[in-house]
C-alpha cells in the first residue's frame, strides 16, 4: 500500500489533515466564510441506538469508504 503524504487532501468534498498516515482533522468553510475544524468520528450500534466516537488517526481510504458508507462522518 502507498504511503500518503502528510498535509492536506480532498476525501469526498472534505478538506481533512493527514499526520504519520492518518487523519487528524478537517476544515469546513461556512456560507458567512468562517473556517471550522471538524473531525472524524465512527458511528456504532449500541444496545439498538447509535453513537459516535471522535476517531482520529483513520487511514485515508478508511475514512473514504467510511464516509461513503455512512460509518464514518466529518462534524
Amino acid at each position: 500500500m502507498a504511503s500518503v503524504k502528510d498535509g492536506w487532501h480532498k476525501v469526498l468534498g472534505h478538506d481533512v489533515y493527514v499526520e504519520d498516515g492518518g487523519v487528524t482533522h478537517g476544515k469546513r468553510v461556512t456560507e458567512d466564510g468562517q473556517t471550522l475544524a471538524i473531525y472524524p468520528y465512527r458511528r456504532e450500534e449500541i444496545g439498538g441506538d447509535q453513537a459516535f466516537w471522535l476517531t482520529t488517526g483513520v487511514s485515508l481510504s478508511t475514512l473514504r469508504r467510511g464516509l461513503q458508507t455512512g460509518l464514518y462522518s466529518l462534524a
